[in-house]
């Protein structure tokens, strides 16, 4: 990608992952992220924004023309923590509305959702049902 991480401040230059979404008057024009660090901070942002333009599979690639209408949000990931998982209720307890983001998986499926995602749903319950869904 041509990026060269000694270029940028040192917490550019460290290892975290991150999601980028795309925004078009409000509406979503692309949204791509990494789980897990692999790289650094800039490279993932970097490739993350190139491919939340022009690799979503759901939406066309953003054109030229769109590039003064777009709203840019990154979210930075802290590290994945596992909770303990003895039944939905306990899951529930150990979440917090508006600070975390949920990686779920099992028997075949997997959904993710973003702190931003709160802002959608009425209450934890709403929030844990749609990333079931």
């Amino acid at each position: 990608m041509g990026i060269d991480p000694s270029d940028y401040s040192a917490p550019l230059q460290e290892q975290l992952a991150s999601f980028v979404t795309l925004r078009k008057n409000g509406g979503l024009r692309g949204c791509i992220g990494s789980l897990e660090a692999s790289e650094s901070l800039v490279e993932n942002v970097a490739r993350n924004a190139c491919s939340a333009a022009f690799n979503d599979y759901r939406l066309k690639p953003v054109c030229l023309e769109e590039l003064g209408d777009l709203d840019i949000e990154i979210s930075i990931l802290s590290p994945m923590e596992e909770i303990p998982n003895n039944g939905e209720q306990q899951v529930l307890d150990q979440i917090k509305q508006d600070i975390h983001g949920v990686y779920l998986s099992g028997e075949g499926f997997r959904g993710t959702f973003l702190p931003a995602v709160w802002e959608m749903v009425d209450s934890k319950e709403d929030f844990w049902l749609k990333l079931k869904e």
